[in-house]
């Protein structure tokens, strides 16, 4: 079972693209063991089904190994997802995505001379998926890649202006105890099984989720 106290798809208070503080990362690895999600890999023609109103720029038939909105932890092989936040603009580190093994680009924008040139220097030619809404394609793409995790799972959304993290807590112990393993992800603390790590953002990132 898996629960959370908060899951929209509203404006994180992080920076988007480049988050601040502990890496979702690690709160990944430690659900793909409680939850068995394995990332897989695909063609980008797979997730362009999945994306509505785009407009590509670039080979379609490229392999896929992962999502990320964060430069940082781009690998070979993964869409960067480019998007403006309250604090930066995602669009300032596509170099580092490139740089890192980015083949595909998300963003709503359209490329302009600056990615044209990184284009000429980067090993391969990124491909730039433009769509109206990049936060709901980062989400789309993401449970995807990890082999559409959420319909292996029980979910529960807690939702409010107070209690929340009481009530997730609540719930979370009483799956641990009916239902185990159980997992929880809050503002104050992303559990899974018997470990955990701090968050700092209120609503994650759909990667980390």
């Amino acid at each position: 079972a898996t629960m959370c106290d908060q899951y929209g798809l509203g404006r994180s208070s992080g920076r988007s693209s480049q988050s601040v503080g502990s890496s979702p990362l690690s709160i990944v690895s430690m659900a793909s063991s409680v939850a068995g999600g394995v990332r897989a890999d695909f063609e980008l023609g797979e997730l362009l089904a999945l994306v509505p109103l785009q407009t590509v720029r670039g080979p379609r038939d490229v392999e896929i190994h992962g999502v990320a909105v964060d430069s940082r932890e781009v690998r070979p092989g993964f869409v960067f997802v480019a998007r403006e936040g309250e604090k930066t603009d995602g669009h300032r580190f596509l170099g580092d995505a490139i740089a890192r093994g980015a083949v595909v680009v998300v963003s709503e924008r359209p490329p302009d001379a600056k990615f044209a040139a990184l284009e000429a220097t980067a090993t391969g030619k990124p491909t730039w998926v433009q769509t109206p809404d990049a936060r709901k394609a980062a989400g789309l793409m993401a449970a995807k890649a990890w082999g559409e995790p959420a319909k292996k799972m029980n979910l529960v959304g807690v939702t409010g202006t107070n209690g929340k993290t009481t009530s997730a807590y609540l719930i979370d112990g009483l799956f641990s105890r009916l239902a185990p393993p159980s997992a929880m992800l809050g503002t104050v603390v992303s559990k899974f099984g018997d470990r955990s790590a701090p968050t700092r953002h209120t609503t994650p990132e759909a990667p980390a989720i």
